[in-house]
């Protein structure tokens, strides 16, 4: 499953072959910019999907309750 940790480490990989690839053959400087376009729209669409669960579980429906109901928290940071 993609999430923010797999994302990172595969972007990361990718990026280390291509700056390890010029070396050999002249790459572009586009091609590292399509690399970090295509990270950001998968960043952008995990992030705006709550139910996807890219950066932590989240709980979105509970098919066991029949009556609708909103649970809010707040994380007032430290006391």
């Amino acid at each position: 499953m993609l999430n923010y940790r797999n994302a990172n480490i595969i972007f990361l990989v990718f990026f280390a072959l291509l700056f390890l690839f010029g070396f050999f053959v002249k790459v572009e400087w586009y091609w590292f910019l399509v690399l970090f376009g295509i990270r950001f729209l998968i960043l952008l669409v995990g992030s705006s999907l709550i139910s996807s669960n890219f950066h932590v579980k989240a709980f979105c429906s509970n098919p066991h309750e029949r009556e609708k109901k909103i649970a809010i928290t707040f994380d007032d940071g430290r006391d």
